[in-house]
C-alpha cells in the first residue's frame, strides 16, 4: 500500500495517508511532474496506458506521480523517472504551484525539467508510448480534441504564459499560445490563498 504526506497551504507535513484515503478525504497532498525537452526544442509527453486507473489514453507530461511519505521532491521524481521510462537524466528543478481543480484534492505540483533526446524504455503497464512534440502539434492535438492530464493544461497554460524555455535552445513558445490552453474547459485556475503560495517559479529567457 503507498502511503503519502498529507500538506497544509503552506506545504507542511501535517499527516500521512494511504493514497486510497488522500482521495477518498480529499487531502492535500505533493504531486511531481518532468518536462523532458530534445535538441529541437520539443516537448516529450506520455501516452498513459489503458492499465492506469485516473486518465487512462490520456496524454500527460513526461513523467508524473505522488511523492511517498518522507520522500523529498526530487527523490521522487527520480523515482518515478525511473519506473516510467526505464531510465533518468538531470533534472532542475523550475516550478512549485498550488493547484485546485474540481472533484480533485488540492495539491502542490513541484516541476521538474530536463534535456534529454532518448531513448526511453518505458512500462508498457503504465505507460503506451513517449513522444516528442512541437508546442505547435501539441496546440493542434488540444484544438481537435485529444486527451489531455488537466495537471498537464495547467502546466503547459503556466509555461507558454511565463515563456519559460530558453536553455539550451532558441524559445519557440508565443504568448499568444496561452490563449489555446486557458479556453480549454480542463483547466482549473489557480487559486492561492495568500501571496507566498503563488508560488510559479519559472526561469525566463
Amino acid at each position: 500500500m503507498e502511503f503519502l504526506d498529507i500538506v497544509d497551504r503552506q506545504d507542511k507535513v501535517i499527516g500521512t495517508a494511504s493514497r486510497a484515503d488522500i482521495y477518498k478525504k480529499s487531502l492535500c497532498h505533493r504531486i511531481v511532474h518532468v518536462l523532458i525537452f530534445n535538441r529541437e526544442n520539443e516537448m516529450a509527453l506520455q501516452l498513459r496506458s489503458d492499465q492506469v486507473s485516473f486518465c487512462p489514453r490520456h496524454w500527460s507530461t513526461a513523467v508524473g506521480g505522488h511523492v511517498q511519505s518522507n520522500e523529498s521532491y526530487i527523490d521522487a521524481a527520480l523515482r518515478e523517472y525511473k519506473e516510467e521510462l526505464g531510465i533518468t537524466s538531470k533534472l532542475e528543478k523550475i516550478a512549485k504551484d498550488y493547484y485546485k481543480a474540481e472533484n480533485s484534492p488540492d495539491k502542490f505540483l513541484v516541476t521538474f525539467k530536463s534535456f534529454f533526446d532518448g531513448p526511453f524504455h518505458p512500462d508498457k503497464k503504465a505507460v503506451d508510448q513517449v513522444s516528442f512534440f512541437t508546442i505547435e502539434q501539441i496546440k493542434e492535438m488540444v484544438n481537435t480534441g485529444e486527451n489531455f492530464h488537466p495537471e498537464l493544461l495547467f502546466l503547459l497554460r503556466n509555461i507558454i504564459k511565463k515563456k519559460s524555455f530558453a536553455y539550451p535552445y532558441k524559445n519557440k513558445f508565443k504568448s499568444n499560445d496561452y490563449k489555446t490552453l486557458e479556453n480549454k474547459k480542463q483547466i482549473t485556475p489557480l487559486a492561492p490563498p495568500n501571496q507566498a503560495e503563488q508560488v510559479l517559479v519559472l526561469k525566463g529567457e
